[in-house]
């Protein structure tokens, strides 16, 4: 169905927010967007999906800055028997990546997903994975670090990962779900959520742009750069709030939040 309400510069400017805001926060940035757009009849342009991410993505590279320079620079152990400080994390995001590519290259080619954007598909979603947080956050051991880690760990996490595929889940929630219920303490978990979001964000920016080539609606230069921008800000500021809160406090929070949300949708659906 074509929107019946063009994007304006606000709706923009809101949509940057929320994407920043709730990207890497367990709380479903495609739940979010998916019901902005629902609320408010609207629906943006794939440029701007681009940008909002894009904005996403650099505010979590300059946060990760050190990991990333780290698993730069050992690279090369992927193929050599060498042991260095991220050897193990670096194997560990590789095959924890495998499930989101394979498992996305088939939904995008094979499944129609737009049949699951609903607010009854969304409430039932997020109140499912919010208490499998809850689970996993409350009872969940903290005997392991990311070094601990193997392979089917990994591929445990990553098809958690995968899940988030369908709107409602959240990606770094179902991440950090399956380290925690695998034993690694939250805030090792966030960070696993993080570094393995980088490949997921690039990749689907990548499939986004392929579909952009196709798309005649263009928005203006400053308005995306508008969106980057508060997507960054936006996005750094939660990154760094979640850390500070998970060291005094766990992602009880969150599970609330998304409780409320899910309650929210379904009392607007009688």
């Amino acid at each position: 169905m074509p929107p019946e309400t063009a994007p304006s510069l606000f709706y923009i400017m809101v949509l940057a927010i929320i994407q920043g805001l709730s990207e890497f926060l367990p709380i479903s940035s495609s739940a979010h967007l998916v019901l902005l757009g629902i609320l408010t009849d609207t629906q943006h342009s794939i440029d701007v999906d681009i940008a909002v991410h894009f904005g996403s993505l650099l505010a979590l590279m300059l946060f990760c800055r050190k990991d990333i320079g780290g698993l730069i620079t050992d690279l090369p152990t992927l193929v050599t028997h060498r042991r260095t400080q991220y050897t193990s994390l670096l194997r560990l995001l590789v095959i924890a990546s495998l499930p989101v590519v394979v498992i996305g290259f088939v939904v995008r080619y094979s499944i129609d997903m737009s049949s699951i954007r609903s607010l009854a598909w969304l409430a039932s979603v997020n109140l499912l994975f919010a208490v499998l947080l809850y689970g996993a956050d409350r009872w969940g051991r903290t005997d392991k670090t990311l070094a601990d880690l193997r392979w089917w760990h990994g591929l445990a996490i990553g098809s958690a990962q995968a899940c988030a595929l369908m709107p409602g889940v959240s990606r770094s929630g179902a991440v950090i779900t399956a380290a925690r219920h695998i034993g690694v303490p939250a805030e090792q978990a966030a960070r696993l959520s993080f570094l393995l979001s980088m490949p997921a964000i690039a990749g689907a920016m990548l499939l986004v742009a392929i579909d952009a080539t196709k798309e005649t609606t263009t928005t203006p230069p400053e308005t995306l750069l508008i969106a980057i921008l508060l997507s960054f800000v936006a996005a750094f500021g939660a990154l760094k709030a979640l850390m500070s809160l998970l060291r005094i406090t766990n992602f009880t929070p969150f599970v609330l939040y998304r409780v409320g949300l899910s309650l929210l949708l379904f009392a607007s659906l009688s």
